[in-house]
C-alpha cells in the first residue's frame, strides 16, 4: 500500500510528465491524491522540492537500468547493452523519462543545478563503455565525451520522437522496440574505426 509521500509523488510526475510545470498546482496536486493542499508542505517544503524528488526517483531508476549494459562479455556487448537498458527505461518508465529529459525546468535554479548533477554519473557511465570500445579498437574518434554525446543523441531522439507519438507506423512498444535495438545497433557499427588505406 502506497504512503501519502509516494502517492504525491507518483501523481507529480504523471501531471508534470502530461501537462507541464504550469499546470502543477498543488492544489490540482491535492485533488489528485485527495488531501489538503496544505497537507503537501508536510512532506515536501514547495513545488521544486517535489519535483526534485521526482527527478530523484527517475534517476535511481534510470541508472539501475544502464547497469544492464555490465553484463555484456566484450566491450561492443557492453555499449550495446547500455542502450537495451535505456529502451528498458523508456519502455517501463516514460513518464520519469518525460520528467527527467524532456521537460523544461526554467524557474527552478536548483532543480536544473541538481538534474545535472543527477545525470552526470549515467553519462559518465555510457562514456566509460565508448572509452572501452576505443580500446578495443571498434569504436573511433578522438574524444570519448563528443562519441557518447552522439550516441544520446540518437537515442534520445528515437525515444522521444516515439513518446511524443511522431512514429505512428512504430507505436506498438514491441515494434519500437524493435526497431530501437536495430537502430542503435547499426550506428554503432557506423562508429568503427575506418579501415587504412594500405600504400
Amino acid at each position: 500500500m502506497h504512503d501519502t509521500r509516494q502517492s504525491i509523488l507518483e501523481a507529480a510526475r504523471d501531471l508534470y510528465a502530461k501537462e507541464g510545470v504550469h499546470a502543477l498546482s498543488m492544489r490540482k496536486l491535492a485533488d489528485q491524491v485527495g488531501i489538503s493542499a496544505t497537507a503537501i508542505y508536510r512532506h515536501f517544503d514547495d513545488k521544486e522540492h517535489l519535483i526534485l524528488e521526482v527527478c530523484g526517483e527517475g534517476f535511481t531508476l534510470f541508472g539501475a537500468a544502464l547497469m544492464k549494459g555490465l553484463r555484456g562479455k566484450t566491450p561492443m556487448e557492453r555499449l550495446e547493452m547500455t542502450g537495451e537498458g535505456y529502451l528498458d527505461f523508456a519502455l517501463e518508465h516514460p513518464q520519469y523519462y518525460r520528467v527527467m529529459f524532456m521537460s523544461p525546468h526554467p524557474d527552478f535554479d536548483l532543480l536544473q543545478q541538481q538534474a545535472q548533477e543527477a545525470f552526470s554519473p549515467t553519462f559518465q557511465f555510457l562514456i566509460d563503455r565508448v572509452s572501452e570500445c576505443q580500446r578495443a579498437g571498434v569504436v573511433g574518434g578522438d574524444d570519448p565525451e563528443a562519441v557518447a554525446a552522439s550516441i544520446w543523441a540518437h537515442v534520445h531522439g528515437a525515444v522521444a520522437l516515439w513518446l511524443d507519438g511522431h512514429m505512428p507506423p512504430l507505436q506498438d512498444p514491441e515494434v519500437f522496440a524493435a526497431f530501437f535495438l536495430d537502430y542503435s545497433k547499426s550506428y554503432l557499427r557506423a562508429l568503427s574505426p575506418a579501415p587504412r588505406s594500405e600504400d
